[in-house]
């Protein structure tokens, strides 16, 4: 494989301004995954991270007395979404959050881990028929579950677990849907309580477990897992340290990510290489077809064009160790064709300018050649389909003749590789967070001749829309402001030239 090289996106510099034992405590949660694993999300310690996080520059955001109006909004949307629930519905739901879900919830006292793998497995499917008590006819389609495994360390005991099973159980057996049922065995040690649909008993062309979510409580790991047999069985056999297949800890990509990145408290993995594969497979189905269309556009075509197998994998990490918070991501590629050229490294590192608002809530900077961004877009859209990259350039010769200008050439050959992005809380009258529009951006982008490209902008609108004034124009500290008519309540689209910088505003006007 070739060798894989990290581009950190926005957050190359980024601040957030607020002045007996088991083998599972022994290891990475990421040993208990498949190698296959297509998405991954791991925490090293959940109680932990949910400690330290309070105590950063997040968990003061989270003391705002917005939150407290958020949670109540959320309630009270939440209970107007039960209305249409009967009496008796609602309180199986309620006691179903009190005798499971809360006290699984409050059981956890270590690692927290989330991957899906092998989503082809979705493919297989089965329709059972039968005939319904009053004659009529019923039918369910069985579909294939994909490997998803949710893992998390708890101080549940066996005990605990299997009477919460049980209550499970009857909780099914009263709701007297005849939907669903429960069924238990035994698999290297380990009780598995498989959950699935009735009729799965009578399904002949996929096993019937493949359909079903297993759940189980193993050497102090909660377990909630789909994807069949196999699957469950290896992971129980990852956590007794007995199985020979390969774990997500053991990938190279995952190993060479995380040291590119650092591990941080927890992190998230994503394998593009099993997400193309999976978009290749959907083109083999039977039933699959691409919309036939005049600029000979294919699904290989539109894959390819856009430079998609380009990407191998994605990784980020987060951190709030001593009171502090810190975030790091890096998108790994083979190679950076179609749109991925645009992320080519360009010029020397990223920098916090001087211009940096204080009253920010969130500063990024970055480092793109923007003056390559249209032509990076007419080579992708020819490597899509060489009919719609030649119709796309003609269409612009023809307007740029037309108007006498080359926007092409003249507005985005201007710009420059510098970048930044600014986000703000918006703040009503009282200082409380605006609930209505809570926040908003300004992103600047450097200029490499600020004066040709002012002009071209202004000509392009004038021409797009003659007569007619699309902005508006104010002074602000010596600098010419124009913002878009049209938009009320304080929101619009801003723009404003300052030395060798364009300033875009977003939201509310800043």
């Amino acid at each position: 494989m070739k060798s894989l090289k990290p581009i950190r996106i926005f957050t190359a510099s980024t601040i957030f301004i607020f002045s007996s034992l088991s083998a599972s405590e022994k290891k990475s949660m990421s040993d208990y995954l498949p190698e296959d694993s297509l998405f991954a999300w791991e925490v090293d310690h959940w109680n932990e991270l949910q400690e330290e996080f309070s105590q950063s520059p997040w968990g003061e955001i989270a003391e705002f007395p917005a939150w407290g109006k958020i949670q109540k909004w959320i309630g009270e949307n939440w209970a107007e979404g039960l209305k249409g629930f009967s009496e008796k519905e609602k309180g199986e739901l309620e006691d179903f959050y009190e005798q499971v879900h809360l006290p699984l919830w409050e059981s956890l006292n270590g690692g927290l881990a989330i991957a899906v793998g092998q989503i082809e497995r979705s493919f297989e499917n089965e329709v059972v028929k039968w005939k319904n008590e009053d004659g009529g006819n019923s039918k369910w389609q069985a579909l294939g579950l994909p490997q998803i495994s949710l893992i998390a360390q708890s101080k549940l005991s066996e005990q605990e677990f299997e009477e919460m099973m049980d209550w499970v159980k009857e909780w099914i057996k009263n709701k007297q849907t005849g939907k669903s049922w429960m069924e238990k065995s035994t698999i290297e040690g380990a009780k598995i309580h498989w959950i699935g649909h009735t009729k799965s008993q009578e399904l002949n062309t996929i096993p019937a477990k493949d359909t079903m979510i297993a759940f189980s409580f193993h050497e102090g790991m909660f377990l909630i897992l789909s994807g069949g047999e196999e699957h469950v069985e290896e992971t129980i056999l990852r956590i007794q340290g007995k199985s020979k297949a390969s774990t997500l800890s053991e990938s190279v990509q995952y190993q060479d990510a995380f040291d590119a990145i650092e591990k941080g408290q927890a992190r998230a993995f994503i394998n593009f290489k099993k997400l193309i594969s999976f978009f290749e497979q959907i083109q083999k189905m039977p039933n699959f077809k691409f919309p036939e269309n005049p600029l000979g556009i294919t699904f290989d075509g539109l894959i390819n064009g856009l430079g998609l197998k380009g990407l191998d994998h994605f990784a980020m990490q987060i951190d709030f160790e001593d009171h502090e918070f810190s975030i790091a991501q890096g998108l790994f590629m083979n190679e950076r064709e179609g749109l991925l050229a645009f992320l080519n490294p360009v010029g020397s590192n990223v920098e916090l300018y001087d211009f940096c608002p204080a009253n920010a809530i969130g500063v990024s900077t970055f480092r793109l050649d923007f003056a390559e961004m249209w032509t990076t877009v007419e080579k992708t859209l020819a490597r899509v389909s060489p009919g719609l990259g030649l119709l796309l350039n003609s269409q612009i010769q023809a307007f740029e003749d037309q108007a006498k200008l080359s926007f092409r050439k003249d507005l985005f050959g201007s710009l420059g590789d510098e970048g930044a992005s600014f986000s703000y809380l918006n703040l009503s009258a009282s200082g409380e967070v605006d609930l209505s529009n809570p926040s908003s951006a300004l992103y600047a982008i450097s200029l490499k001749d600020p004066e040709l490209f002012d002009r071209t902008l202004r000509s392009l609108l004038d021409v797009v829309s003659p007569g007619s004034d699309l902005f508006q124009e104010r002074e602000h500290q010596g600098v010419l402001v124009r913002s878009m008519r049209g938009q009320g309540g304080g929101t619009s689209l801003s723009y404003a030239l300052k030395d060798r910088w364009l300033l875009l505003s977003m939201g509310e006007e800043r």
